[in-house]
This record gives C-alpha cells, structure tokens and sequence, in this order.
C-alpha cells in the first residue's frame, strides 16, 4: 500500500513539475482527447452506426441484405463490425458461396454503398409493362377557302 501511494504522490510531484500552470494542463488535455477522437474516428462512427443498425427496421440475425456488391444473409451483428454469409445465384435461388464478409457498422452511413434489406413477412414481386406510344392519327388535308 504504501508503495502505491508514494508512486502516485511521485507522479503528482513529477506532473506539476513539468506543468507550471494548471492552464496548460487542460490544454494539454484537450489536444490529447481531440487527438484521440480523430485517431478513433471510424471506429467511434462504426459503434455509433450499430444503434442505428439495431433499431426497429434494423439488421438482424438471419436477415437477407444487399451491400453492392455482395448479397448475402447476416450471421453475427458486432459493436463494430457485422458479419454476413455470401450468398449467389440468380434472383430466384440464392445458394451460398461459403465466403463469410466482414463489413464496419459506419458503412450505413457511406453514400456510395447503400444496404437493400426486404421487410420480413413481405414478398414483393416486379413487374414491368411495356406501353407504346400511340400512333398520331392521320388527317386528311382539306382545301383552304379563299
């Protein structure tokens, strides 16, 4: 106990040693937490994405998701990081591949690279329907009066 003590006193000592005002020392402060947060910055942005990511239409284990270019369905969601088993194939049957991809919780909040996940319980299905445009309608040309 008591060699904790006098090494704590020491540093106190050692500390305003070195810091002649009490000033200097929260600057000191603040340049080393402003330092921090920008060295940490993706990951700070990553654990800040997974309470997005695990909202009411979040990502949930199980769940089927697009991130282009990859398909895939979710087996882990982390603090910062989720994980998804790839999935391939054509639209009507997905099969997976066996790769397992690894994206950072901050890619919801990239632009580029938006995450497509269908509602659970709805199937929605695309159809298309190819209209052509009417044929403009032929009037014959009457003499003018004069």
């Amino acid at each position: 106990m008591r060699r904790a003590v006098v090494g704590f006193l020491s540093a106190i000592v050692l500390l305003f040693g070195f810091v002649t005002q009490f000033n200097s020392l929260a600057t000191f402060a603040g340049f080393i937490t402003a330092g921090v947060a920008v060295g940490l910055q993706t990951i700070l942005l990553s654990v800040a994405a997974y309470f997005f990511i695990i909202g009411r239409y979040g990502i949930k284990v199980g769940d089927q998701i697009t991130i282009p270019p990859v398909t895939g369905e979710v087996i882990e969601v982390g603090l910062v990081r989720f994980y998804m088993m790839e999935l391939a194939g054509n639209e009507a049957e997905l099969n997976p591949t066996g790769r397992v991809a690894v994206f950072s919780n901050a890619v919801l909040f990239q632009a580029g690279a938006p995450i497509y996940k269908q509602i659970p319980g709805t199937e929605y299905a695309w159809h298309e329907l190819i209209v052509k445009p009417r044929r403009p309608h032929t009037t014959s040309r009457l003499p003018r009066r004069s």
